[in-house]
């Protein structure tokens, strides 16, 4: 078996998007209004806008627990980007009951919605069993959406079970491709992974790999 020991990271960022189309008013209380209307209203992406101020303080008082409030509004409307951040609220016991089998709820909700960063955290807790039982194949499947989706950590996390032969048959190649990719991401760690693999690889293997990154590179542009 080839052993690769690294910690797991939890992504709890996201970007923070521009308002649904259309401008606010100028002043900040007109503004606050114009925002806080269309939230009190159901908008979800106005209920997901007032989670994000009241979490990060823009314009407003930092206030997680309001944060929440307005992510779980906008969640249980399907907003995606609220789901992921209400998981991160409950991982973290930030504004709302540390409860990762709530969080790993709303992970899961956001991963099925097509969000690469809740794909990741929804792989990790099903990786290390957090809020619920272990799943290393159902790990493996959600990291390859998020790794597809872009996201250095999950490319990574991807290469570490298919290079352990965890949650499926072991995959030193396409584990050695992952790693490649990862590191392009500038996921620090892929680099050293890339240097233990090359190891134990022929050199047909490694330029397979090599040109396997490359295509997906390609792909992603």
């Amino acid at each position: 078996m080839i052993r690769l020991v690294v910690g797991a990271i939890l992504i709890v960022a996201s970007t923070v998007p521009a308002f649904a189309q259309g401008a606010a008013p100028a002043d900040y209380g007109a503004t606050m209004g114009w925002y806080r209307d269309a939230a009190e209203k159901g908008d979800p992406e106005a209920q997901f806008l007032m989670g994000v101020r009241h979490e990060q303080g823009l314009l407003v008082d930092q206030d997680d627990a309001e944060a929440a409030h307005w992510y779980r509004a906008a969640a249980e409307q399907g907003h995606r980007e609220a789901a992921f951040k209400l998981g991160v609220m409950h991982q973290l016991g930030r504004g709302a009951a540390r409860d990762e089998t709530e969080a790993r709820r709303w992970y899961e909700a956001a991963a099925r919605a097509g969000f690469p960063p809740a794909q990741y955290n929804f792989g990790l807790m099903l990786d290390q069993g957090l809020g619920g039982p272990a799943d290393k194949s159902a790990a493996r499947q959600w990291y390859e959406a998020a790794a597809a989706g872009g996201l250095g950590p999950a490319q990574f996390a991807l290469g570490l079970l298919l290079a352990r032969g965890e949650g499926g048959p072991a995959d030193p190649l396409h584990a050695y491709m992952w790693f490649l990719i990862a590191a392009e991401s500038g996921e620090g760690k892929a680099t050293g992974a890339v240097g233990v693999l090359a190891d134990r690889l022929s050199e047909s293997q490694r330029k397979k790999g090599e040109i396997l990154a490359r295509q997906f590179a390609d792909m992603a542009r």
